[in-house]
């Protein structure tokens, strides 16, 4: 981890022990991981301010139905929760599906960026997913680096916490969860993506257009949230050697009969693996 990795995740650490304390019983209404199992197994952490027809981000407690069983969830902002389900912790994003063939860049990009090679969108911060990720135990790495060594430019691949992502959506009327995987096909292989995600991490830029804001979160600003091909900003990448290619040539593709129409609604559930939260 670099030094300014280190520093903001440790002030993030802060943040990820106030979300444990606060978080109590879910908020009725909003989204939620179902607990069925699925086939699979940086920077300075911050809430925004709320919107003033939004709910504030120090919670609103209320008691979930009773059928959804006994997580408990603290909202994060807008778009984010943070759950506890006995030993797990996972951050959920409320997300929509943009995408469903073409080039692909990202798994999930902020709304407004990249929708036009991204399978997912969504209006949160990607700093508070940050945050969230940090309380359920995940660790940053660092985004893709192009080092120079000996008169040569050497690729080293992203770094962090694995992280198991999962899609949920509502298919008439049932619940349906899948590994984000199953929703891109290596078209080398032909084959659904192997790979999985890592908590690289993203990085802070000095603000050029706010001289109150020292730094501003790279992910959020560029829209690179979780990639499937390198990029510098990336807050989640696949830890391989997958530069970014021209959208004729790219070998990762949307899985276009797996993935539901466009503008339905999606969580994406993000959950460290396990045996990543026991070494640290």
């Amino acid at each position: 981890m670099n030094g300014m990795n280190h520093s903001v995740f440790q002030r993030g650490c802060v943040l990820g022990s106030l979300i444990l304390l606060l978080v109590g019983p879910g908020c009725e209404g909003e989204p939620r991981a179902r607990s069925e199992k699925t086939n699979q197994g940086s920077a300075k952490a911050t809430v925004p301010k709320q919107a003033p027809n939004e709910q504030p981000a120090e919670l609103r407690p209320s008691e979930l139905p009773g059928e959804l069983g006994p997580a408990k969830k603290v909202r994060l902002g807008r778009s984010v929760w943070f759950e506890t389900e006995g030993g797990h912790r996972r951050v959920l994003v409320e997300t929509s599906v943009c995408l469903r063939e073409g080039g692909l860049e990202c798994l999930l990009c902020r709304t407004h960026s990249k929708e036009h090679e991204s399978i997912l969108s969504t209006d949160a911060d990607a700093q508070v997913i940050h945050a969230g990720l940090l309380a359920a135990g995940a660790k940053p790495g660092s985004p893709v680096q192009y080092v120079e060594k000996k008169g040569e430019v050497v690729t080293v691949p992203p770094t962090g916490s694995r992280i198991q992502i999962s899609v949920q959506y509502e298919d008439k009327g049932k619940t349906v969860t899948q590994p984000a995987q199953q929703w891109i096909l290596n078209a080398k292989t032909k084959r659904d993506l192997e790979d999985e995600w890592v908590f690289a991490g993203s990085r802070l830029l000095p603000s050029l257009n706010d001289e109150n804001q020292k730094s501003v979160y790279a992910a959020t600003s560029d829209g690179s949230y979780i990639c499937v091909y390198n990029m510098p900003y990336a807050m989640l990448d696949l830890p391989v050697n997958n530069p970014n290619k021209d959208p004729e040539t790219r070998e990762l593709q949307p899985q276009t009969n797996r993935i539901p129409p466009l503008e339905t609604k999606v969580i994406l559930i993000l959950e460290p693996k396990p045996d990543d939260k026991a070494k640290n």
